[in-house]
């Protein structure tokens, strides 16, 4: 029986045998990292599972830590290595290692932007001015396969609780009914995506009991608010907190829910409110949000206004800032 314990230094040696510096038991982002190694300013994370550890729980956590490092890997026994797992890695763009007498690499991962939070940290890189409004667009179209399953992806994240024919996901992302067809092949074969008959018709939606639905739900969200409001128009040093808060980011919304954004910078309100309007078009949600000075937050805070406290004691989606900063300047 491989458990974790004996799992673990087999991954190490494999790292360490090919030049890099690894770390056990790192804390990053809230969570555990199993291993962390780092080669030439590159940083690698590694979450185990041995014998009788959760293969989706630990999928999950490779998912969430893809985007904090450059490369991020799932190592389980062999004797555990399925079809779907190794489909799913391959997918995501996750690194898989396989363990027996020896060790492989039997998914490699696709290379991604490292958090400057986690550069900080395990480099004590100095963060480099405009690089964090590139990193959400660099995560997805390094999380799959093609442009076209973004679109889909987004289109069905964006409206969970709906389903959609074919040729409703062709009009709505303006690709042609044969590339959906193609696309959403792969996306149901990694359990994203849940079909039914309905007559004549087949109904796709998005599978919200997925291992991974939570994880990618908020990606797609930062995406898609991050583009239009800062990647397009704003510079990220204008703002130094947005976030989604409320049902969205609670995983309770219902398909007449609005998105409730929270931002605090130096930004004009009729330019976000342009840029709001535009979104709302083409997400077919209303957006609520509340636009605070830097002032007007440090004010609200120190007066312990009820609403700032409600949002920062519940789950958010941050898209600009750091989620632990802002919880602890809040509770201060």
């Amino acid at each position: 029986m491989s458990t974790e314990s004996i799992v673990v230094p087999k991954v190490e040696e494999y790292f360490s045998r090919r030049g890099w510096k690894v770390s056990r038991e790192v804390k990053l982002r809230g969570r555990v990292i199993d291993i962390v190694a780092v080669k030439d300013e590159d940083i690698v994370v590694v979450e185990v599972k041995g014998s009788v550890g959760d293969i989706e729980s630990g999928i999950e956590q490779a998912l969430h830590q893809k985007k904090a490092a450059n490369f991020s890997y799932l190592a389980i026994p062999k004797e555990r290595s399925t079809d779907k797992v190794i489909n799913t890695c391959k997918n995501l763009g996750i690194g898989l290692i396989l363990l027996n007498d020896d060790v492989k690499e039997a998914v490699k991962p696709i290379r991604g932007n490292a958090l400057l939070s986690v550069r900080k940290k395990i480099l004590g890189a100095k963060p480099q001015k405009r690089e964090r409004k590139l990193v959400l667009r660099s995560s997805l179209e390094y999380l799959f396969k093609s442009k076209s399953q973004i679109l889909i992806l987004k289109l069905l994240f964006l409206n969970s609780t709906k389903e959609f024919h074919l040729h409703d996901i062709a009009r709505r992302t303006e690709l042609a009914p044969s590339t959906v067809l193609k696309e959403i092949r792969d996306i149901l074969n990694i359990g994203l995506v849940v079909k039914r008959t309905q007559g004549n018709l087949i109904l796709y939606k998005i599978n919200n009991k997925s291992v991974i639905f939570d994880e990618l739900k908020r990606i797609f969200l930062k995406y898609e608010l991050l583009d239009e409001i800062i990647a397009k128009e704003l510079h990220a040093e204008q703002i130094k907190y947005a976030l989604i808060y409320g049902s969205f980011a609670k995983g309770t919304e219902v398909e007449s829910s609005d998105i409730d954004l929270f931002i605090v910078g130096k930004i004009k309100e009729n330019v976000i409110l342009t840029l709001i309007r535009g979104i709302e078009g083409n997400i077919g949600r209303e957006i609520n949000y509340i636009l605070w000075t830097v002032a007007e937050f440090e004010k609200k805070r120190k007066e312990g206004v009820a609403l700032l406290r409600e949002i920062a004691t519940n789950p958010i989606i941050m898209i600009v800032g750091d989620e632990d900063e802002f919880r602890r300047t809040v509770a201060k």
